[in-house]
């Protein structure tokens, strides 16, 4: 039964986290990595009064949310612009494009929005590069409005996402098709496979439907009948579907365990806009924000990721 995600979430204990920098050589990249990431910055108070604009590609994870919170920032800093684009994801996800990640590993950008810690690979292309984790979103699963099951098991989730289960019916439901909406192996997918042991090395059915982006997902979901999927959770009470019990777990439940990490990277010390912006998410009226939209907060400073010897 659907319930305002504001009233369910009172209650929850949200957890601060804390990281700090380390200091290292320079990577190959970059003429120098500071040990200290926003030391010496200057906060845009200081800076100069012409307009400036700062812009975040990345993940849509987080394009909602930061949306928001950009808002609420422009109208205490009127001489600044925060541009916030559509999903291009953590890594590209769209031709022509960079993701996330690769956006502040070239300096194309001073941010970048992502949903996936820095891999292997893309600290070998880029060079050592400073992860900042701002909230954390749980995973829901949703279903069609067509659907009448309201509750799974995890090892339901996998025979659904198996193609074992192809009929509502097998679960208790009415006689329907089931159609699994999938998604490349991102965040969410990276989400779901640490969270749900059934599904670490699952591999999902080639007869659902692929969704590149959440944006597509989303849409999915609204059109075609017999759906499950996944997205987070602040997608799934923005657009109102129907979310399941896992386990006996709703996704805003404290101890659900699929959730993704939303977060900044960039390469070089943070100053400025870029910092003032960072910094304005540990600030009381963004965690408001957070916390209203299924957000959990995370305190956090950038942790320089690199690789392991």
């Amino acid at each position: 039964m659907k319930q305002k995600l504001g009233t369910l979430l009172t209650g929850i204990v949200f957890a601060s986290m804390t990281g700090c920098a380390a200091s290292v050589p320079s990577p190959q990249t970059s003429t120098a990595l500071p040990s200290s990431p926003g030391s010496g910055a200057s906060s845009i108070q200081a800076a100069t009064r012409e307009p400036q604009t700062l812009t975040i590609p990345g993940t849509g994870d987080s394009q909602d949310l930061l949306r928001k919170v950009a808002a609420a920032y422009e109208k205490k800093h009127p001489n600044a612009k925060i541009v916030i684009p559509d999903s291009t994801g953590s890594f590209a996800t769209k031709p022509n494009t960079l993701g996330g990640l690769e956006s502040a590993g070239t300096r194309t950008t001073e941010l970048g929005r992502t949903a996936v810690r820095p891999r292997e690979e893309d600290l070998k292309k880029f060079g050592p590069m400073y992860y900042r984790e701002f909230a954390r979103v749980p995973v829901a699963f949703v279903v069609h409005k067509s659907v009448t099951v309201r509750e799974l098991t995890s090892k339901d989730i996998c025979a659904l996402y198996a193609g074992e289960i192809s009929n509502w019916k097998q679960l208790g439901g009415s006689d329907l098709p089931v159609v699994v909406q999938t998604r490349p192996e991102g965040s969410n997918m990276i989400a779901i496979r640490d969270g749900l042991a059934c599904f670490k090395s699952l591999k999902v059915t080639d007869k659902g439907h692929n969704n590149l982006r959440n944006a597509d997902a989303v849409n999915s979901m609204r059109d075609m009948a017999g759906s499950i999927g996944f997205m987070p959770l602040s997608e799934a009470d923005h657009y109102k579907y129907t979310m399941v019990k896992i386990d006996g777990q709703y996704p805003f439940s404290e101890g659900y365990p699929i959730s993704v990490g939303l977060a900044f990277v960039h390469m070089d010390s943070l100053k400025g806009l870029a910092k003032d912006f960072a910094d304005f998410l540990i600030a009381e009226e963004a965690i408001k924000i957070l916390r209203h939209s299924g957000h959990l907060p995370v305190k956090a400073d950038s942790e320089l990721v690199e690789l392991k010897k």
